[in-house]
């Protein structure tokens, strides 16, 4: 199994040597002392306005190089604007770090990878496999016979359609949460590597960022292209209290930016990872923060 600490801001960068050093929001979710990171993965899933400078992908690879893990860049869904951003990046990265894994969580980007970076590998990001992930589902489990609650572990990829397009694109490996209603028991069948975000799930996320409209003008708030960015989801959250969650397996529910996230507990977390063999999972991604 191998594991990987996920860093989304070069603020971060001293983890790359101390993985120990953050204690983080929002409650000092530490990377566990047993867990030794041989891979680190930089960059953003979420929000094209937080895309890394090239100096900073540049200064993550390093230093992860010179702590001798690998380095996996992280991207997020963008706009035309973000796609320039991203083929800037990848032109240095296929240059100096070819064969660079590269985690995609947009359609256009994996097309632009395989059409003019194919040196870059792929990985299907965990945004693009559709899977349902609303932690209400756990307050309604009972309910559902064993054929219905199949349908909400899987998603399209266990298509042998999607199966076969994620051949022709030179996707081998698949990014997931930990489903508060299970993954698919199938999973390792689907024919993919299988990577695990621990402990934050995704909820939803979109381009209209909520914190990022604090201080505007009413005519400027909640908008998709808005040009003013204060980064306020680096130092800001919100909690949402949801009594459909029983805290057998979500610990909390967050809001950070411009996207939704559930914190797991250290039980559910459990489960997973002793089944993790069965399910085809082989690499662990921890993530101090969600974003």
């Amino acid at each position: 199994m191998e594991s990987a600490l996920f860093i989304s801001n070069a603020r971060h960068l001293n983890l790359i040597e101390n993985p120990q050093a953050l204690k983080s929001w929002p409650s000092q979710v530490t990377a566990p002392p047993d867990m030794t990171f041989t891979r680190i993965y930089f960059g953003q899933e979420f929000c094209e306005r937080a895309i890394p400078q090239i100096a900073d992908v540049l200064q993550a690879m390093d230093l992860a190089h010179q702590q001798r893990k690998k380095f996996t860049l992280v991207t997020p869904y963008v706009t035309e604007s973000g796609l320039k951003k991203l083929t800037n990046i990848f032109e240095q990265l296929q240059q100096i770090y070819p064969n660079c894994e590269v985690v995609v969580n947009d359609w256009g980007v994996l097309h632009l990878l395989r059409r003019q970076f194919p040196r870059l590998t792929p990985i299907l990001g965990r945004l693009l496999n559709k899977m349902w992930r609303d932690p209400r589902i756990e307050f309604f489990l009972k309910e559902f016979s064993p054929e219905e609650l199949q349908l909400f572990r899987t998603c399209g990829l266990a298509s042998p359609y999607m199966q076969d397009l994620m051949k022709r694109l030179a996707v081998k490996r698949i990014e997931v949460d930990n489903l508060p209603q299970g993954l698919d028991p199938s999973l390792a069948s689907w024919g993919f590597q299988v990577s695990l975000y621990l402990p934050f799930g995704c909820i939803s996320t979109g381009r209209i960022c909520f914190s990022g409209s604090w201080g505007l003008k009413p005519k400027e708030k909640f908008k998709a292209n808005a040009q003013k960015c204060g980064q306020q989801c680096q130092s800001h959250w919100l909690e949402i209290l949801e009594p459909a969650c029983t805290k057998a397996k979500i610990k909390r529910i967050l809001q950070k930016g411009n996207t939704l996230f559930y914190l797991q507990t250290n039980k559910f977390m459990e489960d997973v990872l002793s089944r993790s063999g069965d399910l085809g999972i082989s690499r662990i991604i921890y993530q101090p923060t969600p974003l």
